[in-house]
């Protein structure tokens, strides 16, 4: 059978906006496996392993978006596989990195997006969360005298951690930002020191957010987002993210 007049009749029929679609694919799939080939050489490396792809993607991460890292990350599957028999779907802490990137650009997005007046609340939480990686225990504990206002920075200290040791981190920068508006809106004669109480159409209540609120943050967030399935999120998602949107938004741990 000659197969390769089967293919050319094949091609042939085929029209030609088709052709020059994949042609155009093609030439997108090898654009990205030669930019890694030739970050590999530069980096001196020699194997295909997690350990290099994961500081290539590091590496692009400071100039592409989440969406974009995915897609170099697709085509890269596919043309490592069929070039050298190496399936890098299989590498679990490159997957846990990107899904990371995703976590930070949604996080931002939504402090962008999302209006003050209903979501300030949510906001001060994730500022204050992110920074310091905090359980929704945490939150849920911290009192006003765990904050100190450093005028350009707050700096908080958790008493109750789960590993029964406290410690202290710094929020800054846009994080910061949020804070002071928040903080600005709570009633000055409050009798209660915890320091999250609710928040309503652009004004503080009296009464105190309860641990469940915390947990339900991030079905909040992937909601406002639009995202698929916001029932799945909670807030360990976002938890995970702290490290690369805390540099983001000029925090220090």
């Amino acid at each position: 059978m000659d197969t390769g007049s089967s293919d050319n009749e094949s091609e042939n029929n085929t029209p030609p906006d088709i052709l020059d679609r994949a042609a155009a694919v093609r030439k997108k799939y090898e654009t990205a496996y030669e930019k890694f080939i030739t970050w590999r050489k530069n980096s001196k490396a020699k194997s295909f392993s997690e350990n290099i792809l994961l500081g290539y993607f590091e590496d692009i991460s400071k100039t592409f978006k989440a969406s974009t890292l995915w897609s170099q990350y697709s085509m890269l599957r596919t043309t490592i596989n069929i070039k050298h028999n190496v399936d890098i779907s299989t590498y679990p802490k490159l997957r846990s990195f990107l899904k990371r990137m995703s976590d930070t650009e949604e996080l931002q997005q939504f402090l962008n997006e999302a209006p003050d007046e209903m979501y300030l609340l949510t906001k001060v939480a994730v500022a204050i969360g992110v920074t310091g990686a905090c359980r929704r225990e945490e939150l849920w504990k911290l009192k006003t005298d765990d904050l100190k206002d450093l005028n350009s920075a707050l700096l908080v200290k958790i008493q109750n951690t789960k590993t029964k040791k406290p410690r202290t981190f710094t929020v800054t920068g846009e994080f910061y930002n949020i804070y002071k508006k928040y903080a600005a809106l709570r009633p000055l004669d409050m009798s209660e020191n915890r320091f999250f109480i609710n928040y309503r159409k652009g004004e503080c209540t009296r009464q105190i957010v309860g641990i469940n609120k915390f947990g339900g943050m991030a079905k909040q967030i992937a909601t406002f987002l639009k995202l698929p399935n916001p029932h799945l999120y909670t807030g360990h998602c976002f938890r995970r993210s702290s490290a690369t949107i805390l540099v983001n938004a000029g925090g220090d741990l």
